[in-house]
């Protein structure tokens, strides 16, 4: 499904795959572990296999559980690339990394040193919008040097980790209902509130939710400030369905999993190693893998991400890896001289002046670090231009 209007203002895809997840029929349930590496072995099996890795917690579960299962049955070691930006150093992730390596015991790693290779309009990025289009995630095109480095064989990507691990909004809620009500009560009334929330209908959760998202949108609370009240209004239905989530863990997995935001991104990298001669691997969104997290803890998932890499991955990483709760920060990486030049000469054309406020979208893209969010903007006013 290409992008719509809607997708393009919003900044990700809204709705849902039309093949959405779906629990599989009879299927046997594993650990999340061992799914995970049913999931891994055929790629293993046809050697070689990369892992993008840039040190995160999901690349490096997933780097654990490649070398793990190629251990296991005697197969070929999967292969650790990492992008790296030396001049951003909010996405500089090196002790991590070098955390991981040693855990591991990888001597199978390429570091690839790049400067503004991935620049939203850079080189990568401009061929592939001309070959392919406009694409979500807008900076997909990280995975071309990974494949390129590769050459042949399968590339191992994270896409639904940060969704499916630390993405359930009703976790919180679980921990609250684990306390006692005097506990509860002493947190105050957002506790409570959570705990209310969720325990009431679709319908009054997601009027909540649209009331909130109404409110937000006209302040510029939560970014979007570029867009018109016909643009807000656009985008409210999608981004309301979003945030009401199934308030059980094991409908969640399979909700976030259908998610276009996900199936989209995974679309695209496909696109994107097709054209490099190499395939993509997303074993977090492997039926079987879905089936694993669904049933964990008889379906009442986790309170934290942390306790769920804990679970996951025990001590098969370094601890400090597991209980991370920073993230690196990669804007810089590709909000480079390419983007910038463009909007130095944008003349406003190439976007819809009803949904878009020009001047508003003009003022975002001249900050040091613009919303990601308003990136599709860019490339798709960028690729008017080319038409």
């Amino acid at each position: 499904m290409r992008l719509t209007a809607a997708d393009v203002i919003a900044g990700v895809p809204l709705g849902f795959a039309d093949n959405a997840a779906a629990p599989a029929v009879a299927m046997p349930v594993a650990d999340p572990w061992t799914a995970l590496e049913g999931a891994l072995l055929p790629a293993l099996a046809a050697a070689p296999v990369a892992i993008a890795f840039s040190g995160g917690r999901d690349s490096s579960l997933l780097l654990a559980v490649a070398v793990s299962a190629a251990r296991r049955h005697g197969l070929s070691p999967p292969i650790a690339i990492t992008n790296r930006f030396p001049h951003v150093l909010s996405s500089l992730e090196s002790e991590w990394q070098e955390s991981v390596i040693r855990k591991l015991e990888i001597s199978d790693w390429e570091v690839l040193t790049l400067d503004n290779e991935l620049d939203f309009l850079g080189d990568i990025a401009r061929q592939g919008l001309v070959r392919d289009g406009l694409q979500s995630p807008p900076n997909a095109q990280s995975l071309v040097p990974v494949a390129r480095a590769l050459r042949h064989g399968t590339v191992v990507v994270g896409v639904g980790g940060d969704e499916l691990l630390g993405g359930w909004r009703w976790a919180g809620r679980l921990a609250a209902q684990r306390r006692p009500l005097t506990d509860g009560l002493r947190r105050g009334p957002k506790a409570v509130g959570g705990v209310l929330l969720g325990s009431a209908p679709s319908v009054v959760r997601r009027s909540v939710f649209r009331h909130r998202l109404v409110t937000q949108l006209r302040r510029g609370a939560d970014g979007y400030g570029w867009l018109t009240a016909s643009g807000r209004q656009a985008i409210l239905a999608g981004l309301t369905e979003f945030e009401d989530q199934p308030v059980l863990w094991s409908d969640f997995v399979y909700w976030a999993a259908s998610r276009r935001l996900i199936t989209e991104v995974l679309a695209t990298l496909q696109r994107l190693a097709l054209a490099e001669g190499v395939e993509v691997s997303a074993p977090l969104l492997d039926p079987a893998v879905l089936a694993a997290l669904a049933a964990v803890r008889g379906r009442h998932g986790w309170t934290t991400r942390s306790e769920a890499m804990m679970e996951i991955a025990g001590d098969r990483l370094p601890v400090e890896v597991v209980t991370r709760r920073s993230k690196a920060e990669f804007t810089g990486a590709f909000w480079g001289p390419g983007a910038r030049d463009f909007v130095a000469q944008w003349d406003g054309s190439g976007v819809n002046s009803r949904f878009v406020d020009i001047e508003a979208l003009r003022a975002e893209w001249s900050k040091d670090r613009p919303d990601f969010r308003s990136m599709l903007l860019l490339q798709s006013a960028w690729l008017a231009q080319q038409l």
